[in-house]
């Protein structure tokens, strides 16, 4: 293993160098198996030993910084905070532009279905419209018939109404005949209330006044 340098531009330079011995290694032509082998091993530990050490250096170095300067840190993290927003930001504005895209091509979609449901519809009022005219004038004699019909039917019900006030009339005519009778009757006999109590009081009445004559003689 390398020893470890003190100076950032000396690790450098020995990472750049062991990372040049590892691709003419393996970039050599003239060399048996077994010795290319050992020597790639070599090389390959040399180059990852170069690497811990550049980055222990690293590590040290932002450890004094994060020490002594603890703002930087903060800074940095702002920094990487900005950039992750305006990632998300581009990421966002894709993604609407995406969005409004697709809104468009539904509303043209959405327009043809509207446009086509129109043509249909003027094409079945238009393919009805015949029909129709054609069904007007067979229409026009059932409306005939029915009204011929409903006054058919007013005027015999009107005639029926007339039949029955006559027939009240002439019931309530042979009413006031019967009761005139009734009280011309009872006036003879000497009884007045006889035309309140019905035919067959009055008759009663009769009888009696005609025995009651036939004992005074």
């Amino acid at each position: 293993m390398a020893a470890p340098s003190n100076g950032s531009g000396i690790l450098v330079e020995e990472f750049e160098e062991s990372f040049q011995a590892c691709l003419n290694v393996l970039t050599k032509q003239e060399a048996s198996p077994c010795v290319e082998k050992e020597e790639v091993k070599v090389e390959v530990e040399r180059f990852i030993d170069h690497a811990r050490q550049m980055e222990a250096f690293f590590l040290q170095k932002r450890f004094l910084l994060s020490a002594m300067k603890p703002e930087l840190l903060v800074k940095e993290d702002n920094n990487e905070l900005k950039c992750e927003l305006q990632r998300k930001d581009e990421l966002l504005r894709r993604h609407y532009d995406k969005v409004s895209q697709w809104h468009s091509l539904l509303a043209d979609l959405q327009g043809h279905t509207v446009y086509n449901k129109c043509q249909q519809q003027q094409q079945q009022q238009t393919s009805q419209a015949p029909l129709q005219q054609a069904a007007s004038p067979m229409q026009q004699p059932c409306t005939v018939q029915q009204s011929v019909q409903t006054q058919q039917m007013a005027a015999a019900a009107a005639a029926q109404q007339a039949a029955l006030q006559q027939q009240a009339l002439q019931q309530q005519q042979i009413q006031n005949s019967l009761a005139q009778g009734m009280f011309l009757a009872g006036g003879r006999g000497g009884y007045v209330g006889a035309a309140l109590q019905g035919p067959l009081a009055y008759l009663e009445k009769t009888a009696t006044n005609i025995g009651l004559g036939d004992g005074r003689r």
